[in-house]
């Protein structure tokens, strides 16, 4: 008989013992009333306002939507309510197409509407920020003492000392050349003097 690692045998149940959670928020609907068919009429809209959690929905009267506008900032002007800005403005088509409409038929089980979302509106509430006075903000900067006669030995990665003039070495060009001309006039002084003894011992030898 060979040994198995697991069971030969896998029935349906193993596996399933997943259970669906709702949503965050989410609040059971009991319906009251009788059953009754979902239908759209043909000539209808439907529009879809996504509003913020603790939206006051009941205290609304009327909103003020633009069907011209393409961004927020030519959107309608902020509304007030219950002490609060909101600003609605229309979202574009692709977040109404992932929406569709449930409705239930006769014999009470919900279906996708063929009815498509036509806009799709979102409300946002709006915070007014106050203008900062930044002079009085800011710190004014202080500046580092310097110190003279300081050269950079350490660079950033990919530079070295020829990119920064401070870090060039000082080159004592004029001095070199200074030297050097001394040099050569003390030797020529040299070769003269030595020259002058020698002419004048050949002078006495001769007397």
């Amino acid at each position: 008989m060979p040994s198995y690692k697991s069971n030969e045998y896998v029935s349906d149940s193993e596996g399933s013992e997943y259970e669906y959670e709702a949503p965050k928020g989410f609040v059971n609907v009991i319906q009251k009333t009788k059953k009754q068919a979902f239908k759209i009429p043909s000539e209808k809209e439907v529009w879809i306002i996504k509003t913020p959690k603790g939206f006051p929905v009941s205290k609304l009267k009327t909103l003020p939507i633009s069907f011209t506008s393409t961004s927020i900032s030519n959107g309608p002007e902020p509304f007030a309510l219950e002490g609060s800005q909101f600003q609605i403005n229309e979202e574009n088509f692709s977040e109404s197409n992932k929406m569709a409409i449930l409705g239930m038929n006769k014999d009470g089980h919900y279906h996708s509407s063929q009815v498509p979302v036509t806009r799709f509106y979102n409300v946002r509430e709006t915070v007014a920020i106050n203008e900062i006075a930044w002079d009085s903000v800011k710190t004014p900067r202080e500046d580092v003492e310097k110190f003279a006669g300081l050269r950079m030995r350490h660079f950033p990665s990919g530079y070295g000392a020829g990119d920064y003039d401070e870090a060039k070495p000082e080159r004592p060009l004029k001095k070199a050349k200074i030297d050097k001309e001394d040099a050569s006039k003390k030797s020529k002084k040299e070769k003269k003097e030595k020259k002058e003894k020698k002419e004048k011992k050949e002078k006495k030898k001769k007397v």
